[in-house]
Order: structure tokens, then sequence, then C-alpha cells
């Protein structure tokens, strides 16, 4: 494999969930890791904070970064109390529809959101949402797999 991979640089991303894993695909894992010591060059990337303490060993031995961001904006997090989440997020898309969200640019300026990115793991979900508030097509834009139980699903969407 080597002779394969010469100049092969290798990253995987969302590391994080391979120690989440590893109580029931330990097997896997292993041979993932000896699969990937077979790289030249080899990365692991999480943006999910850890505590290295309950890192496999193979993952003690590696040299750590933490990427500090110089003009990182505040992440202020505010939670929308909801029994149900398409209610919720129709409630909140419907919020910035009618009044707009305000929040302050990297230089703590206040400016007007022109656009709500909101990223969402359901297909289903996604289009029920689109039909509950009545989105034209040009109001929203759904990313996925391009497969045939998607595109039944999305509609015109």
């Amino acid at each position: 494999m080597n002779d394969e991979t010469k100049g092969w640089k290798l990253l995987i991303d969302e590391y994080h969930l391979i120690l989440e894993d590893m109580d029931f695909r330990e097997n896997a894992i292993m041979e993932m890791i000896y699969t990937v010591t077979k790289f030249d060059h080899y990365t692991f990337l999480s943006a999910t904070p850890m505590d290295e303490d309950y890192e496999i060993d193979f993952f003690k031995q590696l040299p750590h970064y933490k990427v500090v961001w110089k003009k990182g904006l505040p992440i202020v997090v505010k939670k929308i109390k909801t029994t149900c989440l398409s209610k919720g997020l129709c409630n909140l898309i419907k919020i910035f529809r009618e009044d707009g969200f305000r929040i302050p640019d990297i230089n703590g300026e206040l400016k007007e959101v022109e656009q709500l990115f909101i990223f969402l793991n359901s297909v289903t979900t996604a289009r029920q949402i689109a039909d509950t508030l009545e989105l034209d097509e040009d109001e929203i834009k759904i990313c996925c797999a391009e497969r045939k139980r998607n595109r039944l699903l999305l509609g015109k969407y």
C-alpha cells in the first residue's frame, strides 16, 4: 500500500466520532488506524473540543494543535423552547422573515442578517418546514444527496 499512497496526505475529519464509536466498533477502528499509518502524512481533525484523557493511546501519541482565530466572533447561543423541532424552526424562520435579525459583525457593529442558514439533517423535516411556511422555491435551498427518495420528497424544492 505504501507505493500506492506515496505522496498522499490523508485527512480524517470529525475524528471525535471515532472515539465515540470505539466501544462497539473497536475492530473496525483499529483496522482503520492500521491502514492510516501506511500513509506518509495523516491528520485527524475535529472542531469538537474533547478531553485528551479520553483518547485512545494511538491519538495520545500524536501531536495536538489548537487553532485560535485572531478575530473570532463570540458565539451567543439563544435557546428557543419547543417540543417539536420543525415547529421551533418554523418560529425562528417566521421571526427572521418578519422582524429580521441584527447581530454584531467582526468589528462589533450591528448589521442586518441578510440570509439565514440552517443545517438540518433531515430532508423530510426540511420539506415539512418549507410546506408549513409556504416558501417559494427561490426562498429556500436544500442541499442533500441526489437520490430518488429525496427528489420525490422535495418535489418543487
